[in-house]
């Protein structure tokens, strides 16, 4: 009695994840369209991590799957000079990184 319960959870189990792997197959046939993915790093007036915000964004933008358009938004919220010429070589170094001021994010909807 034993053996055929487990039987059946097993049979239940791999009919569940044949139909999930089906499903997932579906799925990216038919998402084919990708939007462009904003990764929004808003960085202040004393922003001693700034570089590292960056960096850090950059790997997540890496991590995550799809071709689609991936770009870094760096929101000024009163930068400091030294901090903006950092991120602005910054930006410069990497082809989708922009910088924003908090007024010009609108640009982006």
């Amino acid at each position: 009695m034993m053996q055929f319960i487990a039987l059946l959870l097993v049979a239940f189990f791999s009919t569940v994840g044949f139909i999930a792997i089906l499903y997932a197959m579906y799925i990216s046939v038919v998402t084919q369209e990708e939007k462009p993915l904003y990764l929004l790093v808003p960085i202040g007036e004393k922003a001693s991590d700034a570089e590292l915000q960056i960096r850090s964004a950059q790997a997540a933008l890496q991590r995550l799957r799809g071709t689609g358009d991936k770009s870094i938004v760096i929101l000024d919220c009163g930068m400091q000079a030294q901090t903006r010429e950092m991120v602005e070589k910054a930006a410069q170094d990497a082809k989708n990184i922009f910088i924003l001021q908090a007024n010009e994010l609108q640009k982006l909807a």
